[in-house]
């Protein structure tokens, strides 16, 4: 197989975000830039959200998430279950320390709430 031309179509890798191009006929199934970011992503059709395109964007560190590790070594002390940590900028893979903010679950879902504009109803 030849390698893509400058004639071809770019995208963009779902893993590393690495612009990549691809020939015409893989424009609609291509996902990836390399084996090794094809590799991540070995799990990709096992659940329905998952083989949607929805996968999770959150990465982990022996079974934690990154940005609660992050935070814990900023405070110095394990965060409590009722302690969501909140990306100020919304990208979940930004795990600066001047991108996190410990918030409740409450401050939590009042801040998304700002941010969309919107309001969930509940169920009564």
């Amino acid at each position: 197989m030849t390698t893509p031309g400058l004639h071809c179509p770019r995208l963009f890798c779902v893993v590393c975000g690495a612009e990549f191009r691809v020939h015409p006929y893989r424009l609609t199934t291509a996902r990836v830039c390399s084996r090794d970011c094809g590799a991540v992503l070995a799990g990709w059709g096992r659940s329905r959200k998952r083989y949607l395109g929805v996968r999770a964007l959150y990465r982990k560190h022996c079974g934690r998430r990154v940005h609660r590790l992050t935070m814990e070594a900023a405070l110095g002390r394990r965060l409590i279950p009722e302690e969501i940590v909140h990306h100020m900028d919304g990208n979940p893979r930004n795990n600066r320390l001047e991108n996190l903010r410990v918030v409740t679950k409450q401050e939590h879902a009042e801040l998304h709430e700002a941010q969309s504009g919107c309001t969930k109803r509940r169920r009564k």
